[in-house]
C-alpha cells in the first residue's frame, strides 16, 4: 500500500498526454504566466553579494564637491543670493543623498550576511550529499522554510530549526518542472 502511494505521486509528477500544450510552451509564455521556477547556483548567490553601488558613491563625490565650489563661492561674494540658493539645495541634494547611502550600506551588511549564511548551508549540504557544492541549485538565495534544493536532478525540500542552525532535507516531486537556471553570467 505505501509503495503504491508513493508511484502515484510520482506518476502525478510526470508531464501527462493532455498536457502537451503545457509542456510545449515556451520558457518566456511560461515565464509571464509565473509557471516557471528559478533556481539559483552556488557561483550566482555569492557573486550576488559583491554588487558594488559605484554610481552612488560618483554622484554623492560630485555632489559633495559642487558645494563645496558654491560654499567658497558665496563666501567670497555674500551679496549673491543665487549662490546661497544653491547652497540650500546642494545640502540638501548631499543629506538625501547619505540617507540612501545609510539604506544601501544597512541592506548590503544584512545581504552579506544572508549570503554567508547561504554559502554555508550549500556547502553543508554539499557534504552531506557528497555532490561538488556547484551542482546544487536552490529557489532562494536566502534561507527559508521549505525552500526546495536541487541536486543534479533530484529534488529536496529542505526545514530548519527556529534559529536556522540545522536543516532537514527530504526528497520531494515537482509537479511543474520547468526551471529556469540563473546563473552567475546571467
Amino acid at each position: 500500500m505505501e509503495q503504491r502511494k508513493y508511484n502515484r505521486i510520482l506518476n502525478t509528477s510526470l508531464p501527462d498526454k493532455n498536457l502537451t500544450h503545457f509542456t510545449s510552451c515556451s520558457n518566456l509564455q511560461a515565464e509571464k504566466e509565473g509557471l516557471l521556477e528559478f533556481f539559483y547556483t552556488y557561483d550566482y548567490i555569492t557573486a550576488h553579494s559583491q554588487f558594488g553601488d559605484n554610481v552612488w558613491y560618483v554622484l554623492s563625490f560630485l555632489t559633495l564637491a559642487a558645494l563645496l565650489f558654491v560654499s567658497v563661492k558665496y563666501l567670497r561674494n555674500r551679496l549673491a543670493t543665487r549662490y546661497r540658493d544653491l547652497i540650500v539645495i546642494l545640502f540638501l541634494t548631499v543629506a538625501f543623498l547619505g540617507g540612501v547611502q545609510w539604506n544601501d550600506y544597512n541592506r548590503t551588511k544584512s545581504d552579506v550576511e544572508a549570503t554567508s549564511r547561504m554559502a554555508q548551508f550549500l556547502n553543508s549540504l554539499s557534504m552531506d550529499l557528497d555532490v561538488p557544492v556547484q551542482k546544487i541549485r536552490t529557489n532562494s538565495t536566502y534561507l527559508k522554510q521549505g525552500m526546495l534544493v536541487d541536486v543534479q536532478g533530484t529534488f529536496y525540500a529542505v526545514t530548519f530549526n527556529a534559529d536556522f542552525t540545522s536543516f532537514q532535507y527530504e526528497r520531494t516531486h515537482l509537479l511543474n518542472r520547468d526551471v529556469k537556471i540563473v546563473d552567475k553570467e546571467d
